[in-house]
């Protein structure tokens, strides 16, 4: 939810102001929830799923589905993002003990140690991914492939069926 909300706050945030993210348990159950709820004239269901689950959407629903950009989970590139480079981490947070949570961390699961560093931090989960986002937007084909989900998720919005 914060990835698809985040990214539509900063690329498109007129729409944002329009569109409605709720969270469900994974994808097996958006598509149950996009079977369930037809759209309206006036009310669209959109799924917005991880990348990583693009190939295995049922077509029935998959002309209602977009997809965060990556082919993995976000807390997976977040990770590697904040492992690769401590210091841009510090950077965007101001806290210099940054290496040495990460430290702590190692070899945790990568949707634990996404939590458990936020914490560690000060934050949550909400509040730390603001940072995290920060660090992914700094290579340019993550802002292509930003930008290209939000066009993805307007072409959705758009749609008759």
């Amino acid at each position: 939810v914060e990835f698809g909300r985040s990214l539509l706050d900063r690329f498109e945030p007129r729409l944002a102001r329009r569109v409605d993210f709720c969270a469900r348990g994974g994808s097996g159950e958006v598509v149950n929830a996009l079977r369930a709820m037809p759209n309206t004239a006036r009310i669209k269901f959109i799924g917005n799923l991880d990348g990583d689950v693009r190939q295995a959407t049922p077509p029935d629903v998959a002309m209602r589905c977009v997809y965060l950009p990556g082919d993995r989970a976000i807390e997976l590139i977040f990770r590697e993002l904040a492992l690769s480079d401590p210091q841009a981490l510090v950077d965007v947070t101001g806290y210099d003990r940054v290496p040495a949570v990460l430290g702590g961390l190692e070899g945790r699961d990568p949707h634990d140690w996404y939590r458990e560093v936020a914490t560690e931090l000060g934050y949550t989960k909400a509040q730390f991914f603001p940072f995290m986002l920060a660090l992914w937007l700094r290579n340019e084909e993550n802002v292509v492939a930003a930008k290209l989900y939000v066009e993805a998720l307007q072409t959705a919005l758009e749609h008759r069926d």
